[in-house]
């Protein structure tokens, strides 16, 4: 859907996300400024920015997919998520293995997203289906995820990902032994246009670097510190693939082999646990670092890997 806009006195002197919102009922404040970061929003045939100040006379245009008013998430009472840290402004959750972050095709309202709304109800106010979400993990990823709490919190948290100012530690158990012990992997990647739920190692992709460095040696496997520069969809799963040491347990980019040592292991998902992060605090910018227990899946197979060793 596209919809054109001429600016009169009435639109002079707003922000463009602010007046879009004031005309677009139908979406919040935190979905237009995602659909302006997209490209999807020109002032005077040129893509605008959330803070540009409008004057009479702009034109402004802007595609964007209809939104159901009656479209909201569905809360879930079910379980709730272990909290690490909580402000006024975001909380810092430990995401367990095996959950969704939002809503999708075949899991409408069993997701991380439903239970947040059900333990944070005041969350609904940001976005009718992804309220406060900022960044994600894979499903079968465990791990620390920041929720932000307020608009100015989603504007800041994004902004400083974006920026590659946010800094991610994760802990990945691989097959095999690393070597070199320490290393930059920086390979690009794209969506396969084979199989829409994988990602392909391609020279036509984006940029993704991930550093690396061996936490500990234990026999045929590696426990890894990864931290990547990049947040490309499945990186760190990709490119430990990419250099032949699968994560264990990843069923999508480990061979027919590894999947059977996995299972042999008693491996249900991936080994992949977003450890660590480091970020400001989106009002008194102060530096914090927060980290999420490494779950007891992950440790049983850390201690069966080093009786074996």
């Amino acid at each position: 859907m596209k919809k054109d806009y001429k600016i009169d006195n009435e639109g002079s002197g707003k922000r463009l996300d602010v007046f879009l919102v004031s005309r677009e009922t139908n979406y919040s404040r935190s979905f237009v400024q995602k659909l302006i970061i997209g490209g999807r929003v020109l002032i005077n045939n040129v893509s605008g920015k959330a803070n540009m100040i409008l004057k009479v006379g702009d034109s402004v245009s802007f595609t964007a997919p209809e939104a159901k008013k009656e479209e909201k998430l569905k809360p879930s009472n079910d379980i709730e998520i272990p909290i690490i840290f909580e402000n006024e402004e975001f909380l810092a959750i430990n995401k367990p293995a095996g959950l969704v972050v939002h809503p999708a095709f075949g899991h409408p309202d069993d997701t991380l997203v439903n239970i947040l709304v059900s333990m944070r109800p005041d969350l609904m106010r940001l976005d009718n289906l992804r309220p406060g979400i900022i960044h994600r993990l894979d499903k079968d990823t465990s791990g620390i995820m920041l929720v932000a709490k307020t608009q100015e919190a989603v504007t800041f948290l994004s902004k400083e990902i974006e920026n590659r100012k946010v800094k991610k530690h994760y802990l990945a158990l691989v097959f095999g032994k690393v070597d070199p012990k320490r290393g930059e992997i920086n390979v690009p990647l794209k969506r396969s246009s084979v199989n829409r739920k994988k990602v392909d190692v391609s020279a036509a992709g984006k940029t993704a670097i991930t550093n690396y460095e061996v936490a500990e040696e234990l026999g045929n496997a590696t426990l890894i510190n990864a931290f990547p520069v990049t947040g490309r969809t499945h990186q760190i799963r990709v490119h430990f693939s990419y250099i032949g040491h699968p994560i264990i347990g990843d069923e999508t980019y480990s061979s027919g082999l590894q999947l059977l040592e996995a299972k042999k292991l008693g491996v249900t998902r991936q080994m992949l646990h977003a450890y660590r992060l480091g970020f400001k605090d989106p009002k008194t910018k102060k530096w914090l670092e927060l980290e999420a227990p490494v779950p007891q899946d992950f440790q049983k197979l850390l201690q069966k890997t080093r009786m074996e060793k």
